[in-house]
């Protein structure tokens, strides 16, 4: 049995030593998204971010939302830091760092695919949330 906890851990350390492992936090994030032209929001835009990495055993699972009637929507971000965030709204996207999920910014996306005619510009504007109880213990975010 203790040849077997050893064998575990020898393991776990050898992943993480070659990078196998990510170690990386989520955090609830409010995404206000409006039109780049007249500033209004966007309302029930789906908005998704999706993680991609190579040779990590542990990429986040990627996370969908809708916004409100007011162009907002919160949802449970991760801080990846081992490839790219790609964070869309309608058919636009881009790709976020780390840093933006933690401490904040504007997002201003390009056509996510080429020869988008009906690509609009839009804006995201991130504002990480204060983790709440409720959220640390199960996850939620208001």
């Amino acid at each position: 049995m203790r040849s077997c906890r050893m064998a575990m851990l020898c393991l776990a350390l050898v992943s993480v030593e070659n990078g196998c492992i990510s170690i990386h936090s989520q955090r609830p994030v409010e995404i206000n998204v409006t039109d780049g032209e007249s500033g209004k929001p966007l309302t029930n835009l789906p908005v998704t971010a999706d993680y991609t990495g190579m040779m990590v055993l542990n990429i986040p699972r990627g996370v969908k939302g809708t916004t409100d009637e007011n162009g907002r929507v919160v949802m449970r971000l991760t801080d990846f830091e081992r490839g790219p965030i790609h964070l869309v709204a309608g058919n636009t996207g881009s790709s976020i760092d780390p840093r933006t999920v933690r401490e904040g910014g504007t997002v201003e996306n390009a056509p996510w695919k080429e020869n988008d005619h009906d690509h609009k510009n839009i804006i995201m504007k991130l504002v990480p949330q204060k983790r709440t109880m409720a959220f640390m213990m199960f996850g939620i975010v208001d």
